[in-house]
């Protein structure tokens, strides 16, 4: 059984390569909106993981302003919020209003008073914003990390998937990986999982890397890797994939890789639904 890694949908998002379209704001040079008409809400994730703001900031539009925040261990919770545009990429969040538990979950609370203060950047999905859900303060501040670090993060992993370290690449794993296996099962899992006849020659980048967001507020880096195997009647292959680390608790983690066909290390690691 191959090690399948799932972190809300996020595997899902890599392995297709979507990316996230820019935010609508009206200008003087944009035509009259439909107010009416939904708009796509803007994802901001805390650096923690453990808070989540999902907002519509299209400004003149009817959904403007209205949010979910969520809180794990709390619950979600859903209302509209005072919004203004201080300029073309900021937004400021201020207010204090009642805010009902989500009916889709489970754990529902009866309303509650939410106040936000401060701003967010839908351009870059970056917040640093105060939230008080009744009088309970949670600080929203996202960490999408820097290129220059990720690449760096390659530079330690490849090396140990060349050698099939697994004990040391453990824990530059997801979390998501890392909650559902202990380091023994994950040597174990991996060990069982070598590729027969095929012999791993080389590893390394392949190009410049990528860094991005996706639109649920999760900060990714996409490396290509050339990949190099010898079967066992000596003929070489050499095939390029991507190797993807995903920002969580303030670093870069080993989220998924797409695998090559007969690749016998890299492709023991894929994305997937567990």
């Amino acid at each position: 059984m191959r090690i399948q890694h799932s972190h809300f949908i996020l595997a899902a998002l890599l392995s297709v390569g979507l990316t996230l379209a820019p935010a609508r704001f009206v200008t003087a040079d944009t035509p009259p909106p439909d107010a009416n008409a939904p708009t796509m809400p803007t994802v901001f994730t805390d650096a923690s993981g453990t808070l989540k703001l999902v907002v519509h900031l299209q400004q003149g539009y009817a959904d403007v302003g209205q949010f979910d925040v969520a809180v794990s261990g709390l619950g979600v919770y859903e209302g509209t919020i005072p919004t203004s545009q201080n300029n073309a990429h900021v937004e400021h969040l201020q207010g204090t209003v009642t805010a009902q538990a989500s009916a889709s979950d489970a754990s529902a609370a009866p309303p509650a008073t939410v106040k936000m203060e401060d701003i967010v950047d839908p351009t870059d999905l970056t917040a640093n914003i105060n939230i008080w859900i009744n009088k309970t303060h949670y600080h929203l501040k996202t960490d999408n990390g820097s290129a220059s670090d990720a690449a760096t993060v390659v530079q330690q992993i490849l090396p140990l998937l060349q050698a099939q370290d697994w004990n040391t690449l453990y824990p530059y794993m997801a979390d998501q990986i890392r909650a559902q296996y202990t380091q023994a099962q994950f040597v174990q899992a991996l060990n069982s999982q070598s590729g027969a006849g095929t012999t791993l020659v080389s590893l390394a980048t392949s190009g410049p890397g990528q860094a991005s967001v996706n639109p649920l507020g999760y900060a990714y880096y996409q490396q290509p890797i050339a990949e190099q195997t010898r079967a066992a009647d000596g003929r070489t292959t050499t095939s390029t994939v991507n190797l993807y680390l995903v920002r969580e608790d303030w670093a870069w983690h080993y989220a998924s890789t797409d695998p090559a066909p007969n690749d016998p290390v890299i492709g023991e690691i894929e994305a997937g639904q567990s």
